[in-house]
């Protein structure tokens, strides 16, 4: 079958074994015979066709689901680990691929992460995630009705762009699956008008090129940007800031989403001593609505942001922008990946960890520590966090929030289908000094004053210390 698919498209160079063994819709099997079988389809395939990149498991929900009445995250101590276990050593696993149905989109990054951490800090290899069934799930009335259909589905998925965008050492494919096509009959192809999603992908067809960088602490917290080049194959630069237009004469997209319910503002360009010619910048907004155009901003320093909006800014770009800077990023794991809390019993939860930076570490680099949180503790309005036995200061503070997504200090959600909570976060590490050798790490949440579970459920889902040079241009 793959070297007919080949035959057909000698590009192909991914594909996954299976689907939804765990779904009882497909006669569910158990964890151990599927690894089993998966890890020596993948040997016979790619024996039989060289170069191609596997992907399993194919779960039907992410990697750490829950359910009401099974063990915290039960899928994955049942069914991720195992099978990680049996396929990765053995050179059978290329990414690790699962779906995700109405699922918030920062649990989703949240178990990309953890799968990335173990199979890094287990076997050397940082394995990235596929999610190749995906969708919000719309009902006739939704489907029907513009607004509730812009916010059920568009603004979701539009958040699973560009968030997932951000971390594409993490996920390589998002593959949407609509369980609800006929929903309205809004998919005849014919006379019917486009829907809000549709409206979406053609807001988003500017960006056809490389992207360059994305980053939000210059903006509103409620806002995410992405930044393309357009029509080129090679990137020029990174944009290490929303002013920072300074890359080669090819046209650059910005996208900004605004998901709060009020109007924003983003920055266009914060250099008035040579201000650009806004009148040549096209703009196109998105809500609920539709799609349309928009006059170019007059003030170069204020993108306007209608609410729960999307905004797509095509600015050409002069020739005698050169690249400023370049950032290169390294991650190291630590050696725990969903790990109970020290003593869970105890009134605070408590993690303790060790990070093995490896390689040179240039003296003018910089560290964040990227850290994942599961279970009660998610909603502890402070923590303190030690690095080599010295206490430091955390920018911003080290507090996961319930809710609020997305947001500035975390990334909060709540998995849908049994309340726990999961949070992730990165926070610069003002006043260490990253260097090689292992690290150890102590993170303390507050006093727990609510009522807790009677099984133990704080998790450290992950943690890494993100080890960052720049170099001028």
């Amino acid at each position: 079958m793959l070297r007919l698919a080949r035959v057909s498209d000698p590009t192909l160079n991914w594909a996954h074994i299976g689907n939804e063994p765990n779904a009882h819709t497909f006669g569910e099997v158990a964890a151990l015979a599927y690894a089993e079988f998966y890890t020596e389809a993948a040997r016979v395939v790619k024996k039989m066709v060289p170069g191609l990149q596997l992907g399993g498991l194919v779960l039907c929900w992410p990697l750490t689901h829950g359910q009401t009445g099974r063990p915290d995250w039960f899928t994955w101590f049942e069914w991720t680990v195992p099978v990680l276990d049996h396929a990765v050593p053995a050179g059978a696993m290329d990414f690790v691929d699962f779906h995700s149905y109405d699922q918030h989109t920062m649990s989703v990054v949240s178990d990309t992460m953890t799968a990335a951490a173990y199979t890094a800090s287990r076997y050397g290899r940082t394995l990235p995630c596929a999610i190749t069934e995906t969708s919000y799930t719309l009902t006739n009335e939704t489907a029907a009705n513009r607004t509730a259909h812009f916010i059920t589905r568009t603004l979701p998925v539009l958040r699973d762009i560009l968030l997932f965008a951000q971390h594409p050492d993490k996920i390589v494919v998002r593959q949407e699956h609509d369980l609800g096509a006929n929903a309205a009959g809004y998919y005849r192809f014919h006379a019917d008008p486009p829907t809000p999603e549709m409206e979406l992908y053609r807001a988003l067809k500017p960006l056809r090129g490389t992207r360059l960088y994305a980053h939000t602490a210059a903006s509103d917290p409620d806002t995410d940007a992405i930044f393309e080049v357009v029509h080129n194959t090679e990137a020029s630069a990174i944009v290490l800031a929303l002013a920072n237009f300074e890359v080669d004469a090819v046209p650059l997209a910005l996208v900004i989403a605004n998901w709060s319910a009020w109007q924003s503002h983003a920055p266009g360009s914060s250099d008035p001593s040579d201000p650009p010619d806004t009148s040549t910048w096209g703009v196109q907004v998105l809500d609920s609505h539709g799609l349309r155009a928009v006059p170019p901003p007059t003030d170069p320093a204020l993108v306007r942001l209608p609410p729960q909006s999307l905004t797509v800014v095509v600015i050409p770009v002069r020739e005698d922008r050169t690249a400023s800077a370049w950032a290169n990023s390294t991650e190291h794991y630590a050696v725990d990946v969903m790990a109970p809390a020290v003593d869970p019993n105890a009134s605070r939860a408590e993690f303790r960890t060790t990070v093995p930076i490896s390689g040179p570490v240039s003296s003018a680099a910089v560290a964040t520590l990227r850290v994942g949180i599961k279970g009660d503790s998610v909603r502890c309005p402070s923590w303190s966090a030690t690095v080599d036995g010295v206490a430091v200061l955390l920018t911003p503070t080290l507090t996961f929030r319930n809710g609020g997504c997305p947001a500035r200090t975390a990334n909060c959600s709540t998995d849908l289908a049994d309340g726990r909570q999961t949070s992730w976060g990165d926070f610069d590490l003002a006043g260490w000094t990253p260097h090689s050798g292992n690290v150890s790490v102590h993170l303390t949440s507050c006093e727990l004053d609510f009522p807790r579970s009677a099984v133990p459920n704080s998790y450290l889902s992950f943690l890494s210390i993100l080890v960052t040079s720049t170099a001028r241009a």
